[in-house]
């Protein structure tokens, strides 16, 4: 197997681990080599990668540490996205077609099912596949990875995952979803972005400026 290969697994594998808030701060190469059975290079180019990406943070002589989040950070998260997908949807409005809506309206009811069920992880997942469509959608690489990497820093920075998907935020998907069947553009774009904000109120009053997260 290539090197190229390895570096690729242990990234896939550290960034993994970093969205289930595996690492307590430290995150230690050398044991993430041993534990998947590979050289210290691959996973040292994986952290160098991490940590290009902001999702990771290198202290020299000390080594690679969970990004602790900050509230410029939050700001900045939601900033990207509000950008990214208000643009995205006012784009690609006109072409959302009955079997893309009905994709988005199954992933609604799964994400209720699973909140009525208190599978919050789950309707993490949700929310990102759900919000993710159209920017798969319109095809432009760099757009994507703005997505992907804000949703990943949201989940990451605070060192554990985040359970800030309540009935509020569902309800939300269904204001947009019924806007997008009525056929109202401007309806849909405003209140994706009130939905958007609405998290990133959300996930400020449930981290205290230290940087820690408080669930309830």
């Amino acid at each position: 197997m290539e090197k190229r290969t390895y570096s690729q697994m242990a990234y896939e594998a550290v960034k993994e681990g970093l969205i289930r808030g595996a690492y307590d701060g430290y995150v230690n190469g050398r044991r993430i080599a041993a534990e998947l059975g590979m050289g210290y290079s691959p996973v040292r180019e994986a952290l160098q990668r991490l940590d290009q990406e902001g999702l990771l943070k290198r202290i020299p002589n000390n080594g690679y540490f969970v990004r602790e989040i900050e509230w410029k950070d939050i700001n900045r998260i939601f900033q990207v996205r509000e950008c990214v997908e208000l643009f995205i949807w006012d784009q690609l409005f006109e072409a959302l077609d009955g079997t893309i809506l009905a994709r988005m309206e199954r992933l609604h009811e799964r994400e209720i099912e699973a909140a009525a069920r208190q599978e919050f992880a789950v309707c993490r997942e949700i929310d990102i596949e759900f919000h993710g469509i159209l920017p798969e959608l319109y095809r432009n690489q760099d757009l994507l990875y703005l997505y992907y990497n804000s949703r990943e820093k949201q989940m990451i920075c605070v060192n554990q995952p985040l359970m800030l998907y309540n009935q509020e935020a569902i309800l939300e998907h269904g204001h947009i979803l019924k806007q997008v069947r009525a056929g109202k553009k401007d309806e849909t774009l405003e209140l994706l972005r009130r939905h958007i904000l609405n998290f990133r109120e959300r996930m400020q009053r449930h981290i205290r400026r230290d940087g820690v997260y408080q669930d309830g």
